[in-house]
């Protein structure tokens, strides 16, 4: 171990050493980082895991900078040393601090933080020696450092945790406590900075140095009546107390020789009279090896860090978050459980629509305008979906609460439904029950504005409607997309609108969307119109979040919507048009089977989000960044689509179309011949039909069959039983 040592904050780092792993971040000549995500990195890569604290201005807490940003009892666990999730947190909890977490076990690391110089010049004129170590970092003042080692078999019997008021200044970080992590900022606005580091991975303390430090402290503290003599464990009690240490020893990941030598040191120090050494050895060694338990112990901490749940593999893509809607999102996300990007596309989606048919794209003859269709997709109904909507309709209701209150409806029965919602006055022959006359009038007054917002928080009853025989629910859809004219001709009470401004941002899970989401809807045009946007529960509040202040971002957006409703046709400027040249391009590539089918809509899909951000920009026209970060959420849609329908689209080459629907009918609960014939076959298609298709789904592993309590047999998508 490299013997050269560091007693006071003025000794800075020279000429530093390269890291074994070169991609992480290295500290500058004066141990300093660009970011404080750096110095977690930096630390990640000696395989300290990490977790993100408080942002040192955050004034919500008494200690800025130190409190964790993680919520929940057991936020220490969520330690990482992956660099990936280290720059996710930076970008979730915005200036945020870092702390490196010490870890009793064995390969852990643990520290000795020190508040003042005195511990290190008592050490040296006891012992004329220095202390040594790997890696040092110095805090906001002199001799206020952290010392970190590698934990031992020695020091986990050792250390115990010492409290500063216990222990005269110093105290030893061991289990599962953090220390701040180098490149985050002290409340005094300091850096905590590199002021060491050998070059390798931090290695075991001396024991020498381990034991002075050990005893600086009392065994027994009581504040009211002083220091007292600590008890020892009688011979009567030996084996039942080994047996407990060693059951200890064995749930913190120990081998067995780790074991045996970690608990010889323990029976020295707490055991009365603990005999010969040979006698206590050879006790040990038996008690050791006739334990099967090893098996049960503490997971290997040195395996690497376990990837995320599925349903959280779809990350966010950089640049989304743009602009005032970005920054209403990463104020709003400390305070809420629901997904970011699923808030962002709410958001952004209430913002078109209360802009109205006025700012507009055009591609060919084509007009695109600021009204946005997307669907949140959770693998469950945990997903927090419902909150983000509330969340989003709270700021909308400060920003314009009369397009809150008349611009938006729910539970669509119908297609007719929609048209009455913004029907344009009807004009027709009206006769005079006096004179027998027939004159022109106003039969009915229609609706004044246009603008119709469809907040559907079970998407799954828009898409029962769309599918029942005659409803033009769909096809009314598909064109409050485009903008083009909406009719209802029928004999009695016709209806229309002209020029309408049709909004939807709806709720699903997945198992729903692909039991209920027909072939025909995949592939008519209808499910390309909608974003589909996977979220999942990001924290867990259960107190949920703090109050927050809207009222500048409100400003923003009143402006902005005002803005945009004085505006007609928008261009793109020189450098925009040359990059949407190349983008369009990449746009236009078709994914394979049906995710390529509920995607097909890339290009103008892009232009309306690009069109929302210029319009928040209060831009004449739409820029490269405004394209940038359109693009940027248009890629999480797309790996959201992928993600959806992925094992669908795999599934379509070897199933045919009758197959995949029974599939689908098949998610969720098990169901009967009978259930097959009636509801998915709607009784059109004959019983051995049926059996061959449930036989080739049955081969391919698909889906199982059993019997239900009558003992009728029952069959269910595989995963689902």
């Amino acid at each position: 171990m490299n013997t050269q040592a560091v007693t006071s904050a003025s000794e800075v780092l020279l000429d530093l050493p390269a890291l074994s792993n070169v991609a992480a971040p290295r500290p500058d000549a004066n141990g300093e980082f660009a970011t404080p995500a750096d110095g977690a990195k930096f630390m990640a890569s000696l395989g300290i895991p990490q977790v993100p604290l408080s942002a040192p201005a955050d004034t919500r807490f008494s200690h800025p900078g130190k409190n964790p940003a993680i919520n929940g009892k057991n936020w220490q666990d969520k330690a990482t040393t992956n660099p990936a999730q280290i720059d996710r947190w930076a970008k979730k909890y915005l200036g945020c601090n870092f702390g490196s977490i010490a870890k009793s076990q064995v390969d852990g690391f643990y520290v000795l933080e020190t508040d003042s110089p005195d511990l290190a010049q008592k050490y040296a004129q006891e012992t004329k020696r220095k202390f040594q170590s790997e890696l040092v970092i110095d805090s906001s003042a002199p001799g206020r450092n952290h010392r970190w080692y590698q934990q031992s078999s020695i020091s986990l019997v050792e250390n115990h945790n010492i409290g500063q008021e216990d222990a005269r200044g110093f105290s030893l970080r061991c289990d599962n406590q953090q220390a701040v992590s180098p490149g985050s900022i002290h409340a005094s606005g300091k850096q905590y900075r590199v002021a060491y580091f050998s070059g390798s991975t931090p290695a075991a303390q001396p024991v020498e140095e381990l034991r002075w430090i050990n005893a600086q402290k009392p065994h027994s503290v009581s504040r009211a009546k002083g220091p007292k003599t600590r008890t020892l464990i009688p011979p009567g009690g030996h084996h039942d107390a080994l047996l407990k240490e060693l059951g200890s020893l064995i749930y913190r990941g120990y081998s067995k020789e780790a074991a045996e030598q970690a608990l010889l040191l323990w029976a020295r120090e707490w055991l009365e009279s603990p005999g010969h050494k040979e006698s206590l050895e050879d006790h040990i060694k038996t008690m050791v090896g006739s334990t099967d338990d090893w098996e049960r112990g503490a997971p290997d901490v040195t395996e690497e860090p376990k990837s995320p749940p599925a349903e959280q593999s779809v990350q966010m893509a950089d640049g989304a978050l743009y602009g005032v809607l970005g920054r209403i999102i990463r104020k709003l996300q400390p305070e809420t459980e629901s997904h970011p990007m699923g808030n962002l596309l709410e958001l952004m989606t209430s913002v078109g629509s209360a802009i109205g048919r006025t700012a507009h794209v055009q591609m060919e003859s084509t007009p695109h305008f600021c009204n946005l269709f997307f669907v949140r997709v959770g693998v469950t109904g945990r997903s927090r979906k419902g909150t983000g909507k509330d969340r989003v309709a709270a700021i909308m209701g400060l920003v314009d609460p009369t397009w809150l209150q008349y611009q938006n409806t729910s539970g669509l029965g119908s297609g007719e439904a929609v048209i009455w919602a913004i029907r344009d006055q009807c004009i027709g022959p009206v006769q005079n029950k006096r004179t027998r006359q027939w004159n022109t009038e106003v039969i009915d007054p229609g609706v004044e504005n246009k603008t119709l917002h469809i907040s559907e928080g079970e998407f799954v009853g828009v898409l029962t409607v769309t599918s029942r025989k005659d409803n033009i629910l769909s096809k009314i859809i598909r064109d409050g997309w485009d903008g083009k004219p909406l009719r209802n001709t029928v004999k009695t009470a016709p209806c229309s609108c002209l020029e309408p401004h049709l909004s939807m941002a709806c709720d699903i899970t997945r198992e729903e969307l692909l039991r209920v989401l027909s072939e025909s809807e995949k592939f008519n045009g209808f499910a390309n119109r909608f974003l589909w946007c996977h979220v999942y529960r990001t924290q867990e509040l259960p107190h949920g979040g703090e109050p927050i202040d809207w009222t500048i971002e409100r400003q923003e957006l009143q402006n902005a919507i005002k803005f945009a409703q004085g505006r007609q046709r928008v261009y793109m400027d020189r450098n925009a048009k040359l990059r949407w040249e190349r983008m369009y391009h990449d746009l236009g590539i078709d994914e394979p089977g049906f995710v390529g089918a509920v995607t097909a809509r890339a290009e103008p899909q892009v232009l309306r989000m690009a069109l929302i951000f210029a319009m928040l920009d209060l831009s004449n026209c739409i820029t490269v960044d405004h394209l940038e970060a359109a693009n940027s959420v248009w890629q999480y849609c797309l790996a959201s689509a992928k993600f959806i329908f992925g094992q669908t689209a795999a599934m379509s080459d070897s199933l045919t179309g009758g197959q995949l629907k029974l599939l689908n009918f098949l998610r969720g609960d098990p169901k009967t011949r009978t259930q097959i014939y009636v509801k998915c076959c709607h009784r059109n298609t004959k019983a051995g039909a049926i059996t061959l298709d449930l036989n080739a789904l049955k081969k391919s592993g698909l889906i199982t069959e059993g019997q239900d309590a009558k003992g009728t047999s029952t069959f269910v998508a595989k995963g689902d039983a």
